[in-house]
């Protein structure tokens, strides 16, 4: 820990910037430290460019989703039923893709959803009832809310390019 704090304060210091890997057991893994600690660095860099330390837990979901983008744009992997349910959104004819975000946000607490969207729990409920049958989808399977929960993460990351 104190080793960790000086060379914090002299990478500060020297207005130099690192890449941190997690920490490993053994010289096994050396290799592969090294290129987690170089991720961290370039992808660290672009995220928070203010930083002079990236660490590979910080930014390993960034990581995640541009790896998942390197050979199809994040429309083409995204839920496809999501993007229709944005733009219909876009155009104003509804609300159910801010609803349904909200309400993965705040870990399908419906209560909390409600409050947050200044509506009351029914309209809520039946809102997420429309929102199930236009994604033809059940909000309660796990690996469809988190292919949700990444669509939208995908969305922001093509949109914030």
């Amino acid at each position: 820990f104190q080793i960790e704090q000086k060379l914090a304060s002299f990478i500060r210091d020297s207005f130099l910037t690192a890449g941190y890997s997690r920490r490993m057991l053994g010289h096994f893994n050396f290799h592969r430290q090294y290129v987690q600690a170089s991720i961290s660095l370039q992808v660290g860099s672009r995220k928070s460019p203010h930083r002079w330390i990236h660490h590979f837990n910080d930014i390993a979901l960034t990581y995640l989703l541009e790896q998942t983008t390197k050979k199809l744009p994040a429309y083409m992997i995204c839920h496809e039923k999501l993007l229709s349910l944005k733009y219909e959104s876009e155009n104003g004819s509804s609300q159910l893709y801010q609803t349904l975000r909200c309400y993965l946000e705040n870990h399908q607490n419906a209560s909390r959803t409600a409050a947050q969207l200044f509506i009351h729990r029914s309209t809520l409920l039946y809102r997420l009832e429309r929102i199930s049958r236009f994604l033809k989808t059940d909000l309660s399977d796990p690996d469809e809310l988190l292919y949700l929960l990444l669509s939208f993460r995908l969305i922001d990351m093509e949109e914030n390019k």
